[in-house]
């Protein structure tokens, strides 16, 4: 584990050249691998993770089928799910907003290419949107925007990251919970605060290596 890695001669050092930085006993393979604000990554692992355990959805997208199918990229859809009669088509965005060029939006194109006749009262389609805790008030506001921007509701990582925590016991996966563990750095408020729970790990760290030394 990392922090017999930490013990062993060399690698430290290793670690610290390929990332510029020491590596903490709170990273998880997101943040060793410099996937921690890959859009890519979490988007792949939310799409994998309701796929195989839907029902641990039903709060946060409403999923309701205890088997759905999940698509990547579907006519350019980050996830889209497909639940009993259901559509739910889920936007990932974390540093990018949403694309709008002239009078349509991306928004608006996936809505059409989901809903028969342009139909923008469809029940049994819904949009999401899910982003960090500290991009929400900016991705509303992009959303507004769109015509279509009333079917989509932003769901942030934080209230991902706070119904999945509690489920992790139930779950026999130590790859979902490392992933519910990545989430959390986008459960903060602002990038302010995500910096001082660095600083405050990486210090809480040095005096607990420091005490161990002089034991």
């Amino acid at each position: 584990n990392l922090h017999n890695a930490n013990q062993i001669p060399n690698v430290k050092e290793l670690i610290i050249r390929r990332t510029n930085r020491p590596i903490q006993d709170t990273d998880s393979i997101f943040d060793i691998c410099g996937i921690a604000d890959n859009e890519l990554a979490f988007s792949n692992a939310l799409a994998y993770y309701i796929e195989k355990y839907p029902s641990l959805f039903n709060n946060i997208f409403g999923i309701k089928q205890p088997r759905v199918a999940v698509q990547r990229e579907y006519e350019h859809i980050d996830i889209f799910v497909i639940d009993g009669d259901r559509r739910i088509i889920i936007e990932n965005k974390i540093h990018s907003g949403i694309i709008i060029k002239g009078n349509t939006s991306q928004l608006d194109r996936y809505w059409k290419q989901v809903t028969p006749h342009d139909d923008l009262n469809n029940d049994n389609v819904t949009g999401y949107i899910v982003c960090p805790e500290y991009a929400k008030s900016r991705i509303d506001t992009e959303k507004n925007k769109c015509k279509y921007g009333t079917k989509y509701k932003v769901i942030s990582y934080k209230e991902i990251w706070e119904t999945l925590k509690g489920a992790k016991q139930r779950c026999d996966d130590g790859n979902f919970n490392i992933f519910v563990e990545a989430l959390h750095k986008h459960a903060y408020r602002s990038i302010a605060e995500i910096n001082y729970e660095k600083m405050k790990n990486t210090f809480l760290n040095r005096i607990q290596q420091n005490s161990i030394k002089k034991q």
